[in-house]
């Protein structure tokens, strides 16, 4: 297996702008979705208890 990294760490056939750019959407993807998990938790909690 060859080493092909750049001095940055990324590899040749990788494009960091959109790497980031997806892991940035994933994460606030999973900050807001567990965000709306929350909401419906309590809701669940005042409204079936």
């Amino acid at each position: 297996m060859t080493d092909n990294k750049s001095a940055s760490g990324w590899g040749a056939e990788m494009q960091p702008d959109a790497h980031i750019g997806t892991y940035n959407g994933f994460l606030t993807g999973t900050k807001i979705g567990s965000a709306i998990l929350i909401v419906i938790l309590v809701g669940m909690a005042i409204f079936l208890l």
